[in-house]
């Protein structure tokens, strides 16, 4: 896949829906990752679907596109590395978190905001 950066604005509003969204495509695709071994792809992607796609009702909700593209890219990145020990957020800070240098909540914290760019 091509990815294709394009200069935009938005209101604080809309940057409020763009994290949301960020954050829900983010744990899509580690569910896949996590869930990938011993299934096909069409039993992962629904199992992605079930765990994160909101239903229309609301603002924030990812369509199956969304849910089908993060299934992908979870396979792809098992396929990197399939020992399932990928580390999300950055292996530099799960480091700094288990020498006690911040706070299981700081991690959390920095795994977030590089989830939501």
């Amino acid at each position: 896949m091509q990815a294709i950066s394009i200069p935009y604005r938005v209101d604080p509003a809309g940057h409020e829906i763009l994290a949301q969204w960020r954050g829900t495509q983010s744990a899509a695709v580690r569910s896949a990752y996590a869930n990938a071994p011993g299934r096909t792809e069409a039993e992962l992607r629904n199992l992605v679907k079930a765990r994160h796609m909101a239903g229309p009702s609301e603002p924030c909700a990812l369509d199956a596109w969304a849910m089908h593209t993060a299934t992908r890219e979870g396979l792809k990145l098992r396929k990197q590395r399939p020992d399932g020990r990928m580390v999300f957020g950055g292996r530099k800070n799960l480091e700094r978190r288990r020498k006690g240098l911040i706070t299981n909540g700081d991690w959390r914290g920095l795994s977030a905001s590089a989830a939501t760019g």
